[in-house]
C-alpha cells in the first residue's frame, strides 16, 4: 500500500472545502487528499518550489464561506473567486497572504469591509 502525504499548501486547500456548502465536480474530482501534489489540482498555479501562488475559481457555483485557512498560504499572489456565491465576511486571516497581488472577489455575497489587517499587509506593496 501505497501512502502519500499532501503538502501544507495542499492541506490548507482542502481544509477551505470544508467550509463551501455547493462544490462542482470540477473541484470534487480534482481536489484529493490522495494526490499529493496540489500543483495539479484544477484552478491552482505553483511555483517552481510546488508552493501555491495562485488560485483561479471563476465562474463555478461555489457556495460557502472563504475559510480562514486562506491565510496559511504565504506564498500566494494571485487569488480570483469571481462570480460564484461565496458569502459571510472576507476572513482576514488573508492579511497574512503578503505576497497577494491580485485579489479577485467580485459577484458574490460577501458582507462587511476588507478586514484591516489586509490593508496594512498590502500597504508596503503599493508604491
Amino acid at each position: 500500500m501505497l501512502l502519500t502525504t499532501v503538502s501544507s499548501d495542499g492541506l490548507t486547500l482542502l481544509s477551505l472545502l470544508t467550509h463551501w456548502t455547493s462544490v462542482p465536480t470540477v473541484i470534487r474530482s480534482s481536489w484529493k487528499a490522495s494526490d499529493s501534489n496540489p500543483c495539479s489540482w484544477f484552478g491552482v498555479q505553483c511555483d517552481h518550489t510546488h508552493n501555491v501562488i495562485s488560485i483561479n475559481l471563476t465562474r463555478l457555483g461555489i457556495s460557502g464561506q472563504l475559510g480562514h485557512e486562506i491565510g496559511n498560504l504565504y506564498h500566494l499572489q494571485t487569488l480570483v473567486l469571481l462570480g460564484n456565491s461565496f458569502s459571510g465576511t472576507i476572513p482576514s486571516s488573508i492579511g497574512n497572504c503578503s505576497k497577494l497581488e491580485h485579489l479577485e472577489l467580485s459577484f458574490n455575497h460577501f458582507r462587511g469591509e476588507i478586514p484591516e489587517s489586509c490593508l496594512k499587509a498590502w500597504e508596503s506593496t503599493v508604491a
